[in-house]
């Protein structure tokens, strides 16, 4: 599956009044992990002042770009999350033509994938022969570059994470066929050769665990695909692990889990994922999963991110027991070992769904939609008490578009968010009236 597409069927059932948002990014960020990686033969990013130039392994020069402001000399204290204010990002030519799916960052740069759309009624994170993977990088979050992506044609970016080594990211070739990137400083991007443990697999996660890293998603079976079809019927889940992001192998004796994750997340020694209709799965070596799922869950764990040693779950409280929406509470579940979980308290509360999360310093943030479609935003000190923002990004799922003075709000989403080197961004896209699709990014600082 994209994690793109089990979760948009997912956001379905939560709020059946809200049209359904395609999918949750699946950049869901891993924690990093305390243990030091043995060496491998992409060296750690260096922090360059600006773009140094062109190296022997360099990508084509980038398109459609605006120069990105100049790197940071220092590190900058984040701004507490309780004077922070949600923007959007001046639009320019880098966006054109275009939607962010994922996002993520380090303490140099953020990078954010996604692809061209050259159709803009079919959604980004399916492949299309008319499109092409895109990445994107900025020091500040504001100015931002388009990279070409070498091999990347035909290819729907889905997710990016950071990590030590460098940044990875992965998305789809045809249905189940996945195609992977690396790059130890955003920059420098090497395509991760096909081999056969990516043929026929959908990844929908990757994080950290130790000194290595472990991917989920799924299979299809032979038995699975459609009659003159590469539409898949029947997926199996699939975990693979690798040490340098390069060299990925099957995962032998995957047990305990009978349905592909639709993500997944670490605390650097514990894997998290959430899997179907709103079931919780741990892991600690990525083979031997045991269902976990929160108690009073009773609906729909959307996402789940790692935060400081522990995790933080998203979704709904609903099942078909309750009379469903538009009764929907937003929920958030916290957990210090991804085995015992405990229900936050948000105040205050809200109708609609949380899905969206990441650290910012001590703190941390979430964004989701209510009733209605239109954006919800809480931080939290400690991830178990949690406080409504008034500040929120100018985005809705659907209706009209209320008192945010947006005449396209009801035709933008957002579809990821990460904490970087001037605090927390988030990106999507807006469909335009005039036709296309157009690349947005907001800012809370």
């Amino acid at each position: 599956m994209d994690q793109g597409r089990s979760a948009a069927s997912l956001l379905c059932v939560v709020v059946l009044t809200v049209a359904c948002q395609a999918g949750v990014a699946a950049s869901q960020s891993a924690a990093p992990s305390t243990a030091v990686p043995p060496p491998v033969t992409i060296a750690p990013a260096t922090t360059p002042a600006a773009p140094s130039g062109p190296s022997p392994t360099a990508t084509p020069a980038p398109v459609a770009t605006q120069a990105p402001a100049p790197g940071p000399t220092a590190t900058r204290a984040p701004v507490p999350l309780a004077k922070a204010r949600w923007s959007r990002v001046k639009d320019h030519a880098a966006f054109a033509d275009a939607g962010l799916v994922a996002v993520a960052a380090n303490v140099v740069r953020y990078v954010a994938v996604g692809v061209t759309d050259a159709d803009p009624a079919m959604e980004l994170t399916v492949p299309n022969a008319d499109r092409s993977a895109v990445i994107w990088t900025s020091y500040d979050g504001v100015a931002w570059q388009r990279e070409a992506v070498p091999g990347g044609a035909t290819v729907a970016l889905t997710g990016v994470i950071s990590d030590p080594l460098g940044f990875i990211v992965w998305g789809y070739r045809g249905e189940t066929q996945s195609a992977m990137w690396i790059s130890p400083d955003g920059l420098r991007w090497e395509q991760v050769p096909d081999n056969l443990s990516l043929t026929g697999v959908a990844i929908t996660g990757i994080a950290r665990l130790g000194d290595r890293f472990v991917a989920v998603g799924s299979r299809c079976t032979t038995e699975g695909f459609a009659e003159d079809s590469d539409e898949c019927l029947d997926e199996v889940p699939v975990a693979l692990e690798s040490s340098d992001g390069r060299t990925w192998l099957p995962i032998s004796g995957l047990t305990g889990i009978d349905e592909p994750p639709n993500g997944l997340a670490s605390s650097g020694s514990v894997l998290v994922a959430p899997v179907g209709q709103g079931d919780v799965y741990q892991s600690t070596d990525g083979a031997h999963w045991t269902k976990v799922t929160p108690p009073g869950q009773q609906g729909l764990v959307i996402s789940v991110v790692g935060y400081a040693g522990r995790f933080v779950a998203l979704g709904a409280k609903w099942s078909e027991a309750e009379s469903g929406p538009p009764g929907v509470p937003a929920r958030i579940w916290t957990s210090t070992d991804g085995r015992a979980w405990r229900t936050a308290t948000l105040r205050p509360s809200s109708i609609g769904e949380l899905d969206l999360a990441t650290a910012h310093g001590d703190e941390i943030v979430a964004l989701g939609y209510r009733l209605g479609g239109q954006m919800l935003s809480y931080r939290s000190a400690d991830g178990r008490t949690w406080t409504r923002m008034a500040s929120t990004p100018d985005a809705m799922l659907d209706g009209d578009d209320g008192d945010t003075g947006c005449s396209l709000c009801n035709r933008t989403q957002v579809r990821d968010l990460a904490d970087g080197p001037r605090g927390v961004v988030a990106v999507g896209w807006t469909n335009l009236e005039s036709g296309g699709a157009r690349a947005v990014v907001w800012t809370l600082r």
